[in-house]
């Protein structure tokens, strides 16, 4: 006997718009990853510690240097996994809001054992 599909298996390609919200400007999360790959990944980040995280990012001016250890000295660790700090650093990069300044300093995070970490450039 052979499976049937579920209704909604395959409904081909969908040009949908974007449905209305309320922005709230600079500060719209809802904006900043809407129609985006990693938006699976942004959604297990913790909505709370990723407004502040946004908050951050957008506090400092464009061109601006920060690395992961300067966002948590500042908000603090996510809930759940501190692996959301390296995601959402990843997906800031692959929207281009930050770019790799090329260079690196040493963690002054205890539980980092000094290892290198990477300094961003606030591009957007």
């Amino acid at each position: 006997m052979q499976e049937q599909p579920a209704l909604f298996d395959h409904i081909g390609d969908l040009n949908l718009d974007m449905p209305p919200h309320s922005c709230t400007g600079l500060l719209c999360t809802y904006c900043e990853r809407f129609n985006r790959e990693d938006a699976h990944t942004l959604a297990m980040i913790d909505p709370k510690w990723r407004m502040l995280a946004t908050i951050y990012r957008k506090n400092i001016a464009i061109g601006g240097l920060m690395t992961a250890d300067d966002l948590i000295e500042h908000i603090g660790l996510p809930a759940g996994s501190s692996n959301q700090v390296g995601a959402l650093f990843r997906s800031w990069h692959q929207a281009g809001l930050i770019a790799s300044q090329g260079n690196y300093v040493l963690s002054t995070r205890e539980s980092n054992n000094s290892r290198s970490i990477r300094v961003w450039r606030r591009t957007a």
